[in-house]
């Protein structure tokens, strides 16, 4: 398979850019969208770019084109949560619970119900001054028309929005309610996302998204707010190992494998010397995605009793628990699961490289930098996990170390509404420069791409897929089923003939 550079991603961003520009000018907004998310999924997933206002203003028009102005008169401390997830791996449960804390009225609006947690929706149901909307309308205008009554008949004096880089719904929505304050959570900071005509401040959790929003999102500084966030701990109960690891000191880590991969497999380099060095340690991985690198490193170096896949776990808190060392992941920072390692008391160790500043743990904790943090020397870092792998002393120091650097609820809670009704007061704040080299982040994406999950031309044509079946409905089964069996080769050919026209 062909790789792809640069060139290529620009190539096919700019082209389908035009087409939704052309689309929008025709009145074919449906058909646009198709093509701006496309876009978004393109730079979300290369980060070749991080913002771009000629797509926000077409879906400005597109808002404009479609939804009328509401008019009302917004009632003060009435808020509105969008969210676009309506799980618990993201931050919905951190932002309820602080709107329930300062007993408000709220209305929970919720884009698609399909994987609406129970948890979420039993703190939602036992909390009377929230009201819950589900959006069921199939049809995108539609869905968008219902999201702005149910918006103007609650006339709220602020929204919280809580999207995914691609939610154009959410987006073309807001960008409707110019007389709401709109609080955009940057939940993915490090990479591309629309959303900038749709709000008034962003929601920074850390330096890094607020020096790259500054920076190559070009949002002014009086625009930017930082929202340090907290994890969520569950109380599922432990599933166990597969194997029996008494006696042994047990590293862990966890994520989607897309962050292990890139950099040469370095990140499974550092576990194979831990593990030949260290002849009573074992190590977990827990996470989704495509795995057979990891299976195949395991079975090239006969791992099979030392280096554990575990797949993913609900009970990630009970494995926490039940473990002696955290070690970060690499090229690619595990931030949410950082931050659980610090509640569940475990020792923490971190490798990263200078020019990749979104790794630095330092950015996702308060600790004092000169006595922890990320490491950037290969050799320093694997004696620190000797170290922790030989003496308990040495781990509960580190403990020590990372104990109290992430924020209370109540601090949390805190911030949160002085964000949110004083932030010209939070755009204040020192927050500490970061040099982020843009071209090392996208070669590190492109490398991932074409030498593990070479996913680039599937991306493509999953999302421009309708566009086919749309114009050509008797060929949707066919191209369906070629997708179903990895026949991309036919399809891409089918869906480029029509493109071009």
């Amino acid at each position: 398979m062909k790789k792809i550079n640069k060139a290529v991603l620009l190539n096919d961003y700019n082209k389908f850019a035009e087409k939704a520009a052309v689309l929008v000018r025709n009145n074919d907004l449906k058909n646009a969208l198709v093509y701006i998310e496309t876009c978004v999924k393109i730079a979300y997933n290369f980060n070749f770019i991080y913002t771009d206002d000629k797509l926000e203003s077409l879906l400005m028009q597109i808002s404009e084109k479609t939804l009328s102005k509401p008019e009302f008169i917004p009632i003060k401390d009435r808020y509105v949560f969008y969210d676009y997830f309506g799980n618990t791996k993201v931050l919905t449960q951190q932002y309820i619970r602080a709107l329930i804390s300062w007993d408000v009225e709220f209305l929970y609006l919720l884009q698609d119900g399909t994987n609406f947690s129970k948890e979420i929706r039993d703190e939602l149901a036992s909390y009377p001054k929230a009201k819950v909307v589900v959006l069921t309308e199939d049809d995108v205008f539609n869905k968008m028309r219902q999201a702005q009554l149910e918006i103007a008949e609650f006339r709220p004096s602020k929204a919280l929005l809580h999207i995914a880089p691609w939610d154009l719904i959410g987006i073309c929505v807001w960008n409707s309610f110019t007389n709401v304050d709109r609080f955009l959570i940057n939940l993915t900071d490090h990479a591309f996302w629309l959303g900038k005509s749709c709000s008034d401040f962003i929601l920074e959790f850390r330096s890094y998204g607020y020096n790259l929003s500054h920076d190559a999102r070009n949002i002014p500084k009086d625009k930017l707010l930082l929202q340090a966030y907290y994890p969520i701990q569950n109380d599922v109960p432990f599933k166990g190992f597969p194997i029996d690891l008494k006696d042994k000191i047990i590293g862990f880590s966890g994520s989607s494998f897309y962050k292990i991969y890139g950099r040469n497999g370095k990140f499974l380099d550092l576990i194979k010397s831990i593990l030949d060095r260290n002849e009573n340690f074992i190590f977990l991985l827990a996470g989704w995605g495509i795995d057979e690198p990891i299976r195949k490193f395991i079975e090239d170096n006969n791992f099979k009793d030392r280096f554990i896949l575990l797949g993913e776990r609900n009970d990630i808190d009970q494995v926490f628990k039940h473990i002696d060392i955290f070690i970060n992941t690499y090229p690619f920072i595990g931030g949410l699961m950082t931050q659980l390692a610090v509640v569940n008391k475990k020792a923490i160790v971190s490798y990263t490289s200078e020019d990749l500043t979104f790794n630095l743990i330092e950015d996702f904790l308060s600790i004092d930098r000169d006595r922890a943090g990320s490491i950037m020397d290969e050799c320093a870092f694997l004696d620190e996990v000797d170290q922790l792998i030989k003496s308990s002393t040495y781990r509960d120091e580190n403990i020590e170390l990372y104990s109290g650097s992430i924020p209370s609820i109540q601090e949390f809670n805190n911030t949160l509404w002085e964000n949110c009704n004083q932030p010209h007061n939070s755009c204040t704040l020192k927050i500490p420069s970061i040099v982020i080299n843009y071209d090392a982040i996208l070669e590190l994406y492109l490398e991932v791409d074409n030498d593990f999950l070479k996913l680039y031309q599937k991306l493509k044509l999953v999302n421009l897929k309708s566009l086919y079946f749309r114009h050509f409905p008797f060929s949707a089964l066919k191209c369906a089923a070629l997708i179903v069996f990895n026949d991309f080769k036919t399809v891409k050919r089918n869906i480029k003939d029509y493109i071009k026209n």
